[in-house]
């Protein structure tokens, strides 16, 4: 995949460029919810956008957009004939992008203390910038061919649970908005 023609640096400055839109698309997202929930024919839209401020939710925010940008980058590189070696990449790239994410946003307090809005933009962008990167690092090894299975099976996981927990979230504080103690819709 990578050439002496620069694809190393192209490729760079678009996931930099990636980061940055994936980032203002959450920014977005995040308020939509509250402009849309009374609109009866726009409720759909509580598959995409946090419904509430569970950090659950807050997968959306990052999950939709990257996966956006990983089918994009599977149409780029091959599309349907390449679309076993993308099920694991793009699976451990919204995986793991939740994961930093929800790590930093709750390590931070106790790092530094609070620090605002740093904390919640600050780890959404660290956990897509780190998923991208686990896509990169994972897109083209062998074994994304081999374990497609368990990248489908993963990638139907995060999607399944995105829409069934906006519905029915489990009564665990993941899940608990932490503004009204509610959970979901």
């Amino acid at each position: 995949m990578r050439d002496v023609d620069g694809y190393e640096a192209r490729t760079f400055w678009a996931d930099v460029l990636a980061v940055v839109l994936i980032s203002a698309m959450g920014a977005g997202m995040h308020f939509v919810w509250a402009r849309v929930a009374s609109i009866p024919y726009l409720r759909w839209l509580a598959l995409f956008v946090p419904v509430n401020e569970s950090a659950w939710e807050h997968v959306k925010l990052g999950a939709w957009p990257l996966l956006a940008w990983a089918v994009l980058m599977l149409v780029r590189n091959g599309g349907r004939k390449d679309a076993r070696k993308w099920f694991t990449p793009a699976a451990i790239a919204v995986w793991s992008a939740y994961m930093v994410m929800f790590s930093v946003h709750a390590a931070l307090p106790e790092a530094f203390g609070e620090l605002g809005m740093v904390r919640y933009i600050g780890s959404f962008m660290v956990g897509v910038a780190h998923g991208i990167a686990s896509f990169r690092l994972v897109e083209g090894r062998p074994a994304s061919d081999r374990l497609w299975p368990l990248g489908a099976a993963m990638m139907a996981a995060i999607v399944a649970m995105m829409v069934v927990f906006t519905y029915i979230p489990p009564h665990i504080p993941l899940f608990m908005d932490s503004i009204t103690g509610t959970y979901g819709i």
